[in-house]
């Protein structure tokens, strides 16, 4: 509109007044009314018609007629209908004749588009009626392109005898897809009488067909002659809802018809199922039904419940990674699934394989295939760690393997189940190997404070994973409640995240050391060790941050609610809660950030341990333990008696001591001398390091006479021993929840050392 003035204004100031500057003004005004869409320019839908059809030119007085409009040349149907008088006017639908009225949804009945009933009274005046049906969105309702008209002629009545009732006769045995079928409807008059004298051009069995639903847009009935047209891609195994309506009387009928497979899919399994973490190939055989249905061409296939599922080719997330996929027909078990009833001490499970037709999705096999065995168990794991009522270990690989009580994702399966036997868990298919490996959590004898548990490992890259519970941000991932459930790694703050050497796991809170000696620390802030001036304001550190500006520390070990870390130097600090004395500096207050522990004699510290309010260490150069705090909860337990450390008596020990092991809150500890004799010290409440004649500990008593061990672990309430020969792996104490590794599940404790299932 802008250019359009622009340009006449510059015209008439030039005073170019000349036929040809006239005839461009002209020209100009027709083409922006063309362009804008003006009454100078074409209708806004260039239709080429209107066409109204009826069953036929003649109805019954007091019934109805039915009439449908085709807008030929137009996406849209829709269409307004009104009745002429004498001389070819439109009558406003206040004016039409009393009960004179068009109806589009008659009963529930939902009409196609273009489709009305006029309910005629049985005293209308008139003995035709003429009917218009105009394109609603024409511009131009006059022009003869846009409506369409018909006439009809009345008889009188309705007749004296009416249908008793109409059936439908051919739908009951449904249809397939891809089908036509011609509808046929009965009717059943009173005593069997059809009315006499009705003018021969009415039928009075003329019915007008409706799919009331379950029909796609491309199942639909043919308006003249009542043809059935089945999609091709009609869903199966629904019903259409198929309505005849009598159309003089107004009478229905409505019957279901389902619509079968043209075919099935049989799912044709390996024999003997699928092994654990192992493959087997699936087939899929086609068989046609008596249409003439070719068959569903390719098949795709999808495994359900595992963790995601396929619906219509979209992958949908069932909350936990999947450790089983099928590609091909190939299905592919990790040794960490499990499926569904899955049997602890067998390890044989089983899933759900679906086939279905890329051409008709809806057309599938669901077929339960068993997974035998599980992944040979190592006879030689290098690291085993106990925890609360579960055990972690790695192989000499780097591979992860679980077992025991499963709540909070413990395991790492994603699972939270419990088992009695090892299972490999497969992290980053395999490329992921770990070095190391610990846990925290509270210990409890009756009820597994199962909302505690989490696990640190440290992977041969340097890289930390967590998993487990997430309460005050103890994994380091970022979270403050909820669980992790598979190993997932941790980033750092600063970007280094390949550098991790020793790592530490908690109650509520976790320590780590870097390759550069630096120390790191998350989860509750003033357990962490982070003095009051470190500007943090938050209860709960989420991701790794660094404790003060030293960068010798060597190793690392956090118990219930403290810490304790080793410098280069062989110096022990400590920090944390000091109810019980377990900080060892003579005093009951808590200590924020580290503080040396100076009543060792000046002893170099090779290995420290922190449990359930007690502390303890082992001279590098004699071999000695130091214990000090003590666990009034365990009265049997470590003989610890004061806030300054003491040693240890050694009883029939062979020192120099060169390994020890106690559970964050544990009351015992193990430890093995330099030939790989075992020794016990604390609370042997169940059995926890030896068979039941076996006193308290208030001294280092050798366990075992006849092995030697090269690495031991004490958990909460069982332990888990490396025995030299052949590396078999032994276990003892606590077995309720499998966490022993045998198999099997027990409420009573084993009395002696039992080897873990293979």
């Amino acid at each position: 509109m802008v250019i359009l003035i622009t340009v006449i204004k510059e015209l008439l100031m030039e005073k170019k007044f000349t036929v040809q500057s006239m005839v461009q003004i002209v020209m100009l005004v027709v083409a922006f009314a063309f362009l804008s869409g003006c009454g100078l320019g074409p209708p806004e839908a260039d239709i080429f018609g209107v066409e109204v059809s009826t069953f036929s030119d003649h109805f019954l007085k007091g019934g109805g007629a039915h009439f449908f409009a085709e807008v030929i040349g137009g996406a849209d149907q829709s269409v307004t209908w009104a009745v002429l008088d004498e001389n070819g006017y439109e009558v406003w639908e206040d004016q039409l004749y009393p009960g004179l009225k068009f109806e589009t949804s008659p009963g529930d009945v939902a009409l196609r588009p273009g489709e009305v009933f006029l309910l005629i009274p049985s005293d209308y005046p008139h003995d035709s009626i003429t009917v218009r049906a105009t394109y609603a969105n024409a511009r131009d309702p006059d022009d003869p392109r846009n409506f369409g008209e018909t006439d009809i002629i009345l008889v009188p009545g309705p007749p004296p005898a009416r249908p008793e009732s109409i059936g439908i006769s051919n739908v009951l045995n449904g249809f397939f897809r891809d089908s036509t079928v011609l509808l046929e409807s009965q009717t059943n008059w009173v005593n069997g009488n059809k009315p006499d004298g009705i003018d021969p051009r009415i039928n009075l069995e003329a019915v007008v067909w409706h799919i009331v639903e379950g029909a796609t847009e491309g199942t639909r009935i043919e308006m003249r002659n009542g043809l059935l047209f089945v999609d091709q891609f009609q869903r199966v195994n629904v019903n259409l809802v198929i309505r005849a309506t009598m159309i003089h009387f107004g009478i229905s009928a409505t019957v279901s018809a389902i619509v079968r497979p043209d075919f099935s899919i049989e799912i044709i399994p390996p024999s003997g199922g699928v092994p654990r973490g192992g493959s087997g190939a699936f087939g899929a055989e086609v068989i046609a039904s008596d249409s003439t249905a070719t068959g569903p061409g390719n098949v795709r296939w999808s495994v359900r419940n595992v963790g995601y599922t396929e619906v219509n080719g979209q992958v949908v997330s069932q909350g936990r990674p999947a450790a089983a996929y099928i590609n091909n027909g190939v299905l592919t078990v990790s040794a960490a699934e499990q499926g569904e009833g899955f049997n602890p001490v067998t390890g044989e499970g089983y899933l759900w394989v679906e086939a279905a037709s890329w051409d008709y999705p809806d057309i599938t096999e669901l077929r339960r295939v068993s997974i035998g065995g599980r992944a040979p168990v190592p006879s030689d794991f290098r690291i085993v760690h106990a925890g609360a009522h579960y055990t972690l270990a790695l192989d000499w690989e780097g591979q992860l393997w679980t077992w025991g009580h499963g709540a909070t994702g413990i395991l790492g399966n994603g699972r939270t189940d419990n088992y009695s036997a090892p299972a490999k868990v497969t992290v980053n298919d395999g490329n992921t190997r770990f070095a190391y490996i610990c846990s925290g959590g509270v210990f409890n004898d009756y009820t597994p404070s199962v909302s505690t548990y989490y696990a640190l490992a440290i992977a041969e890259d340097g890289t930390l994973w967590a998993w487990g519970n997430n309460n005050n941000g103890k994994t380091g991932l970022g979270q403050v409640s909820g669980s992790q459930y598979t190993p997932k790694q941790v980033t750092s703050r600063d970007g280094i995240d390949n550098a991790w050497v020793h790592v530490s796991a908690g109650t509520n809170h976790s320590l780590g050391i870097r390759r550069d000696g630096t120390l790191w620390g998350w989860g509750r802030w003033f357990r962490v060790g982070l003095s009051s001036s470190s500007n943090i304001s938050v209860t709960d550190i989420l991701s790794p941050v660094r404790i003060g500006n030293d960068t010798d520390w060597m190793f690392v070990e956090v118990g219930n609610e403290h810490s304790l870390a080793v410098k280069t130097d062989g110096t022990l600090w400590a920090w944390g809660a000091n109810s019980k004395g377990q900080l060892g500096g003579g005093t009951g207050a808590d200590v924020v950030s580290p503080r040396l522990v100076g009543a060792l004699d000046n002893a170099r510290v090779s290995m420290a341990l922190a449990g359930d309010g007690f502390s303890a260490a082992i001279d590098a150069e004699k071999g000695e333990m130091w214990v000090w705090g003590l666990n009034s909860d365990s009265p049997d337990g470590i003989p610890g008696t004061s806030s300054f450390p003491v040693k240890v008596s050694i009883g029939d020990a062979e020192l120099p001591l060169r390994y020890a092991s106690v559970h964050t809150t544990g009351w015992h500890i193990l430890a093995i001398d330099n030939k790989g004799h075992l020794y016990g010290l604390g609370s042997n409440k169940d059995n926890r390091f030896g068979p039941t004649s076996l006193p308290p500990a208030k001294e280092l008593i050798k366990l075992d006479n006849d092995h030697t061990y090269f690495s031991t672990s004490a958990g909460g309430g069982h332990s888990i021993v490396l025995r030299n020969d052949n590396q078999v792996h032994y276990g003892i104490g606590q077995n309720k929840y499998g966490q022993l590794g045998q198999g099997t599940l027990s409420d009573d404790p084993e009395s002696n050392f039992v080897p873990i299932n293979k």
